[in-house]
């Protein structure tokens, strides 16, 4: 399902998931149940319980999922174009270290 609205309300039964693409500065306000949030390449869990909010901080792919029973979930899409940080990989420091393995040494005189 595509969605293509500033505003809308999103109801998950238990164990159900739903994926948001290019999410970034979208509010995500939990108003029953508990969300589970996570982004692509990022470590970082969320939990949302009624009356907690969270605003996506990247262009990440994210799934939210409806834990401990239902779930509704209110998402606040910014006006107009928003500036993110792309989506980090997950293999994000793994190929900071080749990149600094294959990085030019200097020789000590």
């Amino acid at each position: 399902m595509l969605l293509n609205a500033r505003h809308a309300r999103l109801s998950l039964a238990q164990d159900q998931m739903a994926q948001l693409n290019e999410a970034c500065q979208t509010r995500v306000d939990c108003v029953a149940g508990v969300a589970w949030i996570t982004l692509d390449g990022d470590r970082r869990d969320i939990v949302l319980t009624r009356g907690d909010s969270f605003t996506v901080d990247s262009n990440a792919r994210v799934i939210v999922s409806a834990i401990h029973g239902p779930l509704a979930i209110d998402l606040h899409a910014p006006k107009g174009r928003t500036r993110c940080p792309p989506a980090r990989s997950s293999h994000g420091l793994w190929s900071g270290v080749q990149a600094w393995l294959r990085a030019p040494r200097l020789q000590a005189a």
